[in-house]
């Protein structure tokens, strides 16, 4: 092991801690949702796989990548499944987040801007959350097929063989193109499609005058609809942005490894290899926090789980403590568009 210096200590400690409370807030936000009836639709439901990847990555890959700092001289000796594994299981849980949110975007696009009658069931939506895990895992199979550990020149100190763990085997066409096509169907392809998804549901609250003076003459329904519609995409909107930001780095840092012929191991304690740790640490994170923001329905469920831990320090719910919105929205005209359920 070789010695840290204090920043390295530092970054280790913080993101450590960033990392615990990632794993806390996201085993809320599935608990939440589980145990929220009024939560059980296809947004929420995509929600809590998201935050099941987030869970795992917080709690099993980027702890690796925190030991790589302090051990990145060391004898690799954890065997050839967990060389693969390292490898494989963060671009896993980046792919089902990221199709997830894909899928998201087509529901409230469908829902809301094309007004489709017929809208996915809880059944429904959890046979497409099984299936985004087997194309993520379809998608991860080159990956797995490229690392490998293998035997190391670099001899040790007490002439054992020296072993490591990365891309072995391979051309470097097939790595190169393996980062590549990594970088656009985990990355570029998905937040395009996110992107266009988006702006045709901002475009459509535009053209229904749900911006500016022509919204505050609509009443009060039409502002409680507003509000309540808009805040969700606003949600999902921040959402994805923030994880376009988070995970830069890592694909940026992907093509360049695979581009030079390099392992992210050789340099796990370099600067730059450090911010993209902490940035996808923290896009394990910032979920929780946009919920409790923006969602409401989340809000009621985490304040009822809250209430059975700690019964005494919290009030309990009321007609009173229970916002308008819901009920001002059931009062409206369920043949508009404009009135389908969020």
């Amino acid at each position: 092991m070789e010695t840290l210096t204090g920043g390295e200590v530092a970054f280790i400690f913080v993101t450590g801690l960033l990392l615990l409370a990632a794993v806390v807030c996201n085993i809320m936000i599935v608990v939440v949702v589980v145990l929220n009836p009024k939560m059980r639709n296809p947004t929420d439901v995509l929600i809590c796989n998201i935050a099941v990847s987030d869970l795992l990555l917080a709690a099993v890959v980027l702890p690796q990548n925190l030991h790589d700092i302090s051990h990145s001289e060391d004898n690799y000796h954890e065997g050839d499944f967990l060389c693969r594994f390292v490898y494989a299981m963060p671009l896993l849980l980046i792919m089902n987040s990221i199709f997830s949110m894909v899928v998201i975007s087509v529901e409230r696009k469908r829902s809301i801007v094309l007004n489709v009658g017929k809208r996915l069931t809880v059944r429904g939506v959890l046979f497409i959350a099984v299936g985004v895990w087997v194309l993520a895992f379809a998608f991860c199979i080159p990956t797995i097929y490229e690392h490998s550990q293998y035997v190391n020149d670099v001899p040790q100190a007490d002439n054992e063989t020296s072993y490591a763990c990365g891309s072995n085997g391979v051309s470097y066409a097939f790595s190169l193109s393996n980062g590549v096509g990594l970088l656009l169907v985990a990355y570029v392809i998905p937040l395009a499609i996110l992107m266009y998804n988006y702006t045709r549901i901002v475009l459509f609250f535009r053209s229904k005058g749900m911006f500016g003076p022509e919204a505050e003459q609509r009443g009060a329904v039409f502002q409680a609809l507003y509000k309540s519609r808009m805040v969700v995409v606003k949600m999902l909107i921040l959402v994805a942005l923030l994880f376009a930001i988070s995970w830069a780095p890592y694909f940026a840092l992907l093509v360049v490894e695979k581009a030079s012929g390099t392992s992210d191991v050789e340099h796990a304690n370099g600067a730059v290899s450090m911010l993209r740790m902490f940035l996808s640490a923290f896009s394990t994170a910032y979920n929780f926090a946009l919920y409790v923001a923006y969602n409401s329905s989340f809000r009621i469920g985490l304040r009822k789980l809250v209430q059975r831990f700690c019964p005494n320090k919290i009030a309990p719910l009321t007609s009173e403590t229970i916002p308008d919105g819901p009920t001002q929205m059931q009062q409206a005209s369920p043949n508009s568009v404009l009135f389908r359920d969020s």
